[in-house]
């Protein structure tokens, strides 16, 4: 919640209720607006001086602490008709034209705004904290060497040092205090002396300054949330044209005197976010960005190999063929029942390891066979001729080197598998040849 308060300047900070306490507002000889003077008034479009009055905030009360009233319109006005008539076209005619005031000094007025907060239950408990407490810090158009450049900048507000450019503005008891001048400073940027009287003349018209208190203990580079909370107020026009209070004063004789007050209405918003580290919140935050990545990496091969023109040798960068290892382990069982001294996966494998043996270069359809099945291999490591790999099952090239292997595994006495494509060594004296399946 927000607390705004509208106190009268003093000197020395004293209460202005006491006996000795003397009010610091400036007078009316030194004030432009004012006609009860001669000095020259720089008003918007050629306004006139209006004459002022001197009130302090118990006499410009009007309910509310957050209206702080500038200028002031009284009007007498008699009934137009009967209470109970039938027929009413004005219920009170003014008898004539509105007397104009301004109030003496009103930018002189402290406000004092104090704010506290009180956060929902979470993994780390309830946080609570207000302005007492807790360090503030202005976000300010006026540069900390007094120029007015229009660029918002962070200026911390301490116990005892001013602010720079804004000179009325400190901690104070529950939270901090600004004289009205200043408050229009932080929220335009510019002299208020420029905001009230020049355009649009809210010492005449009234406005509507939004006060917001963001507290946050955010802080970059700090994911275990040890920044300690501080809160941040800003300050800022709405685009109303006018601000007033209506107030009506009835006579004896049924007459009555109309009264508009115009003023800076002071509206108060706080919010924020305290952040805290969580375990849990952490677990779901890394379970969801995998799942993503994985549905992302997903939808980016599928894309690769369905989509684009060269997807034929990305699916084979992709998806590398391998043996299966049910088929490795029925070539060892079968081995050791031939009481082979050794099993081989594919002809490559047999040939290579006879030459070794025999310590001879293979030849003829050995070495062709060598050759062609290493290009399939290597075609399938680097994808370089996607039309003759190991994946490319029913071509004419795999074809050729299926009869060249069956050939040199029958010139051997092996069995063939096509079961992976597998070299067996036979079992008996079996005369089948070519290919058998499982």
């Amino acid at each position: 919640d927000i607390l705004i308060e509208a106190k009268n300047p003093t000197h020395d900070d004293c209460y202005s209720h006491d006996q000795d306490c003397k009010l610091a507002y400036r007078q009316i000889i030194n004030l432009t607006y004012c006609s009860q003077n001669n000095l020259t008034y720089n008003g918007y479009n050629g306004s006139r001086k209006t004459p002022c009055i001197n009130k302090d905030t118990a006499d410009l009360g009007t309910g509310d602490d957050r209206f702080i009233p500038t200028s002031t319109g009284t009007q007498n006005q008699t009934r137009g008709c009967a209470k109970f008539a039938s027929n009413c076209d004005q219920v009170f005619n003014s008898t004539g034209p509105m007397l104009e005031e301004f109030f003496a000094d009103p930018d002189s007025i402290r406000v004092s705004i104090s704010s506290a907060f009180l956060t929902q239950p979470s993994d780390g408990g309830v946080h609570s904290g207000g302005s007492r407490d807790i360090q503030g810090i202005v976000m300010s158009k006026v540069s900390v060497h007094h120029e007015l450049d229009g660029v918002r900048r962070k200026v911390e507000i301490t116990n005892d040092t001013q602010v720079d450019g804004l000179p009325s503005l400190k901690k104070h008891g529950m939270g901090l205090s600004v004289t009205l001048e200043d408050l229009i400073k932080l929220a335009t940027g510019q002299d208020a002396k420029i905001e009230l009287d020049g355009a649009p003349m809210r010492r005449f018209l009234g406005g509507t300054i939004l006060l917001c208190i963001d507290y946050t203990n955010f802080q970059t580079m700090d994911p275990l949330a040890k920044h300690p909370v501080e809160y941040v107020i800003s300050a800022r026009f709405l685009p109303f044209k006018t601000t007033y209070r209506d107030k009506v004063t009835y006579r004896p004789d049924g007459t009555r005197m109309y009264e508009r007050v115009n003023g800076i209405l002071i509206r108060g918003r706080i919010h924020g976010s305290i952040y805290e580290f969580s375990f849990s919140r952490l677990l779901l935050v890394l379970t969801t960005s995998l799942s993503l990545l994985a549905v992302a990496s997903m939808a980016t091969d599928m894309a690769m190999v369905n989509l684009f023109k060269f997807a034929s040798k990305y699916s084979i960068l992709k998806y590398q063929p391998s043996f299966r290892n049910s088929d490795a382990q029925r070539v060892e069982q079968l081995g050791a029942a031939s009481s082979a001294s050794h099993t081989k996966l594919d002809a490559t494998g047999l040939i290579l390891h006879r030459a070794m043996q025999l310590r001879e270069v293979p030849r003829d359809n050995e070495m062709l066979v060598v050759l062609l099945q290493l290009q399939q291999r290597l075609n399938s490591l680097d994808g370089m001729d996607e039309s003759f790999a190991n994946t490319c099952e029913g071509t004419n090239e795999e074809k050729c080197i299926q009869e060249l292997e069956d050939d040199y595994l029958k010139q051997q006495g092996l069995l063939v598998s096509r079961i992976g494509h597998r070299a067996v060594p036979r079992t008996g004296d079996s005369s089948s040849s070519g290919s058998s399946s499982e």
